[in-house]
C-alpha cells in the first residue's frame, strides 16, 4: 500500500535540500565575483598610482606572483606536520596541541580536524606575536596574555587561542554560540574546569536568554587584568561601544579584536579606543576579506587591531 505522507515527507526533504544547495552555490558564486572584482581591481589600481603600489608593495607583488585572489597576500604558505586521533568514548576528532588534545565536532572527519588545524596555524598564523607579516595574530609583545590574566575569549569556536594560553591565564571565559561547539569544548578543557567558564550565548550589547552583555559578565573580575580577544564576525564594533565605560573606568585590560570582516572596522574600532586613551596598534600586514560585503578601496585590510591601557615600552 503506498504511504502517501511518507512519500510527501521524502519530496519535502529533497526540495529542502535542493534548495540549500542552490542557496550555497549561489552564495560562494557572488563570493567569488566579489574576490575576483576585488582582484581586478588591486591590479588597474596599482598601474595607475604609484602611491598605491608603494604602499602596498609586498601584498601587490605577492598577488600578481599567485595570478588570483588570496586572503593573505602578506605571507607566505608554511606547513606542519600534525598529531591527530579520534576520541572513540566520546565520538569525537582531536589534534595535539604542545601536549593537549584540540576536540573538534563529531560531524568532522580526522583529515578535516588536521584541515582545519592546519589552516590556523599554516594559513592564519594565529598564534604569532606579531613578529611577521601575518596580519590575523591576536598577540604581539607588547600587547599580549601575561601570567594571572583573565582571558575573555569571545567567539572563540574551537578555542585554540585559549588553550594555548591556558596555563598562563587565572581563568579563561569562553564565549561560542554555536552548539557545535559545546561538547568539543568541554573536552578540550575538561583538564582546566576549574578555570574555565563556558558561555554558551553571542556577545551583545544586553542580555538575554541567547545573549550576553561583556560588561555584565565581567562585573565580578575587579582585580586580575583582563585580556579580551573578539573575533566574531563584524560584531566588534558593537561589543567595544558596550564595553567603553568599563575601559574608561578600570585598569589593566587588554584587547585583540578582529578589523577585517567590514570595510569600515578597523576605522571604527580605531576611533573607540582613541575615545578612551588607549594605546593601540594594527597587525602588520593586510588582508582581503570578500565574504559579507564588496571590498571598496583601498581593499585591503588591517587584520586586527590591539590595545591597551598598560604602560608599553
Amino acid at each position: 500500500m503506498l504511504n502517501l505522507y511518507s512519500e510527501e515527507i521524502n519530496l519535502r526533504t529533497i526540495g529542502m535540500n535542493v534548495y540549500y544547495l542552490l542557496r550555497k552555490n549561489l552564495k560562494e558564486t557572488l563570493i567569488s565575483q566579489r574576490q575576483d572584482l576585488t582582484y581586478q581591481s588591486i591590479l588597474v589600481r596599482s598601474q595607475i598610482s604609484e602611491e598605491y603600489r608603494r604602499e602596498y608593495q609586498r601584498e601587490i607583488k605577492r598577488l600578481i606572483e599567485l595570478g588570483r585572489f588570496t586572503t593573505y597576500p602578506s605571507q607566505y604558505v608554511m606547513s606542519i606536520d600534525v598529531e591527530s586521533g579520534y576520541d572513540r568514548s566520546l565520538k569525537l576528532p582531536y589534534i595535539v596541541h604542545r601536549g593537549r588534545k584540540l576536540y573538534f565536532p563529531h560531524k568532522y572527519s580526522v583529515v578535516q580536524a588536521e584541515e582545519a588545524y592546519r589552516g590556523y596555524i599554516c594559513g592564519d598564523r594565529l598564534l604569532g606575536k606579531g613578529e611577521d607579516f601575518a596580519p590575523h595574530q591576536y598577540q604581539s609583545k607588547d600587547y599580549c596574555v601575561h601570567e594571572g590574566d583573565v582571558v575573555v575569549d569571545v567567539g572563540c569556536a574551537e578555542a585554540l587561542f585559549s588553550l594555548d594560553v591556558i596555563e598562563l591565564a587565572s581563568k579563561v571565559y569562553l564565549i561560542e554560540r554555536d552548539g557545535i561547539w559545546k561538547a568539543p569544548l568541554r573536552a578540550t578543557f575538561a583538564p582546566y574546569n576549574d578555570k574555565v567558564v563556558f558561555v554558551q550565548k553571542l556577545a551583545s550589547d544586553k542580555d538575554g536568554r541567547t545573549t550576553v552583555s561583556l560588561p555584565s559578565l565581567l562585573k565580578s573580575e575587579t582585580s586580575s587584568p583582563l585580556f579580551i580577544k573578539m573575533d566574531i564576525e563584524g560584531y566588534e564594533p558593537k561589543v567595544v561601544r558596550t564595553l567603553l565605560p568599563l575601559l574608561r573606568e578600570r585598569d589593566g585590560i587588554t584587547l585583540s579584536c578582529c578589523t577585517y570582516h567590514n570595510n569600515e572596522d578597523a576605522t571604527i574600532l580605531e576611533q573607540l579606543f582613541q575615545q578612551v586613551g588607549y594605546q593601540y596598534e594594527f597587525s602588520k600586514g593586510y588582508m582581503l576579506f570578500a565574504r559579507y560585503d564588496q571590498p571598496t578601496a583601498p581593499y585591503f585590510r588591517h587584520g586586527v587591531i590591539r590595545a591597551s591601557n598598560l604602560t608599553h615600552s
